[in-house]
């Protein structure tokens, strides 16, 4: 093989490997459109109290419960709603069969 064809193919690998290695970051774990808005442009302690009121209306599960707990919500939050024998990966969106850990 010729130099250059080497050359183009060293630079054509790098550039699949930074693509592969990059491309999941872009597609999760993004902030929703306009979700900081009203913490924008404001005064230090305005700004504070806007990120309060963004986040400030969640509801505490308990780890472990004899009520609704982690667990609980989680059997729920991870299920497929295509197939009660799967789960969707909180990350990757990848589908598994769901086991119960045993």
């Amino acid at each position: 093989m010729s130099k250059l064809l080497l050359n183009n193919l060293r630079k054509l690998s790098y550039f699949i490997f930074w693509v592969w290695l990059l491309a999941p970051s872009l597609s999760i774990g993004q902030i929703p459109s306009g979700y900081y808005n009203t913490a924008e442009n404001k005064s230090d302690q305005a700004s504070r109290l806007a990120l309060h009121n963004i986040i400030d209306d969640h509801i505490d599960y308990p780890y472990t419960s004899s009520f609704t707990d982690t667990w609980d919500i989680l059997k729920v939050a991870d299920a497929d709603p295509n197939n009660a024998n799967n789960v969707i990966l909180i990350y990757t969106k990848r589908v598994c069969k769901w086991t119960t850990g045993i």
